[in-house]
């Protein structure tokens, strides 16, 4: 006989621990494991596929492309020994392209994985290519002026790249793809097309055949795009291997040749704010990739529980919500730097976390994200940091989690709080678009847990397989729906 739990009042939200350590024994115990939850997965569990090296081992050179050229070779965008291309790894190529003494790549930043966005830009020079100055009438000169540039403000937006230049005694910046293209038209190397591919188009490039020239003019290359996760949390990413044409003149178009499943799964843990773009760690395997999402996550929710907190004070809202969401983000700041470090002992990087602008939100909005950020995506990453600590192999694992926990139980109430204030000030038609939303990230978290984690990741981090984690999700939605 089960028990059906009744959804704490905002009053009772100190009994969300007690009803989340409930549902976690219940399934231990049905799971047999309640004196040894370290026990692996059941044998009959398929392993989940195992992942792809990169998004592109679905893109073959030897395609029938479309158009009417059928004759021209392929071209590599870039040596052999390298993966994909990539702008910095390609100066020397640029360099003589454009007759240009020296050429840079420099990127900025605004922000920090571990929350939070600072005044000034910060500048990285990842690549050069000869010397500054080198044919200038006057070296004096053209070093003042180089060294102006270097000063310039960036532009208004959290990151970004450019390049810087000189020859002779011309000094310039390349700021986008329009500047590219005027600096270097007609486009005639591959590697210019290529260029144009990935930073205007977002294509990933292959370095195995994947560009050919057009004999009427122009280029055409191969590469994937791959879906960002703005509005994809908890779904499998898709990998849409797509030809882009590429003019003489600069003028490009992008046409898109087939879709399908990546290896790459859009996170779920905490709640994301609204306008965060997406990015990818690098890491140097999936243990290291999920810890630096992780991290990546945890960071992005500062934001999100610094806009919650701002919008409820001015709704209205009781002072007890507005602080708890100001709390959340000083938990979430302190969980960055916990799964920050575990990330980098692991050897990944995390990526900055790079949020647009917010804008004025209506009470819907706030209320259907909190659905779907808060009483799913968060409640549920809860959940499973509860589960992770007495199933982590991997060593630092199980006490960072434990320690989160904590704080997500606290979290996932605060979420049910706003529900509960905030969804009766609504219209009836609204009440319905969000219970519609709530009730779509469910059925889509459902459908995540049931494929399941790669088992060797599963059991270095303590995560949930398959079985426990469905039962899991179930009893949530049984206790609060």
């Amino acid at each position: 006989m089960s028990v059906r739990p009744s959804l704490p009042r905002p009053a009772e939200s100190a009994s969300f621990p007690t009803l989340f350590r409930s549902i976690l024994v219940a399934a231990f115990a049905a799971e047999g494991c309640i004196d040894d939850v370290t026990a692996a997965p059941d044998a009959a569990t398929p392993d989940v596929a195992p992942p792809d090296t990169t998004v592109l081992d679905a893109i073959t050179p030897d395609v029938n492309w479309p158009g009417p050229d059928a004759g021209p070779p392929l071209e590599n965008a870039c040596p052999a020994e390298q993966t994909r291309y990539y702008a910095p790894d390609q100066l020397d190529g640029l360099r003589s392209a454009g007759r240009f003494d020296y050429i840079e790549w420099r990127t900025f930043s605004r922000a920090s994985w571990d929350g939070g966005l600072g005044g000034a830009a910060m500048w990285t020079t990842a690549a050069t290519s000869g010397a500054h100055c080198a044919t200038a009438t006057s070296a004096a000169a053209c070093e003042s002026a180089f060294a102006a540039l270097a000063n310039e403000p960036a532009p208004a937006t959290n990151h970004g790249w450019l390049h810087r230049y000189t020859r002779g005694d011309e000094v310039g910046a390349i700021r986008g793809v329009d500047d590219f293209v005027r600096l270097f038209a007609p486009v005639d190397t591959v590697g210019e097309a290529a260029f144009v591919a990935t930073y205007r188009h977002g294509l990933t490039v292959p370095c195995v055949g994947s560009a050919r020239r057009i004999t009427t003019g122009g280029w055409e290359v191969l590469g994937g795009a791959l879906s960002d996760c703005t509005f994809r949390s908890g779904q499998r990413r898709t990998i849409t291997r797509t030809l882009v044409r590429v003019a003489p003149d600069g003028a490009s178009t992008a046409i898109a040749l087939e879709t399908r499943e990546s290896d790459d799964w859009c996170p779920v843990p905490g709640r994301r704010p609204d306008g965060l773009r997406d990015a990818r760690p690098d890491a140097p395997d999936a243990v290291g990739l999920w810890l630096a999402r992780a991290a990546h996550m945890e960071a992005a929710s500062v934001f999100a529980f610094e806009s919650l907190a701002r919008e409820l004070a001015e709704l209205g809202a009781p002072a007890a919500l507005v602080d708890a969401a100001r709390r959340s983000a000083d938990d979430e700041r302190r969980h960055a730097r916990m799964m920050g470090r575990l990330a980098e002992r692991a050897g990944a990087a995390v990526p900055p976390v790079e949020v647009e602008a917010p804008c004025a939100r209506t009470a819907f909005a706030i209320a259907r994200e909190n659905a779907v950020e808060g009483c799913v995506h968060e409640t549920w990453a809860a959940m499973e940091a509860l589960a992770q600590p007495s199933r982590a192999a991997r060593p630092g694992v199980a006490a960072t989690m434990g320690a989160i926990a904590v704080d997500e139980m606290r979290h996932a109430s605060l979420a049910w709080q706003v529900a509960a204030w905030l969804e009766p000030r609504l219209s009836e038609a609204e009440r319905a678009a969000v219970r519609e939303a709530r009730e779509g990230a469910r059925a889509t978290l459902e459908a995540r847990v049931e494929r399941g984690y790669d088992r060797g990741l599963g059991e270095a981090l303590g995560l949930p397989p398959p079985g426990l984690a469905a039962r899991l999700v179930a009893s949530l939605h049984a206790a609060l729906a």
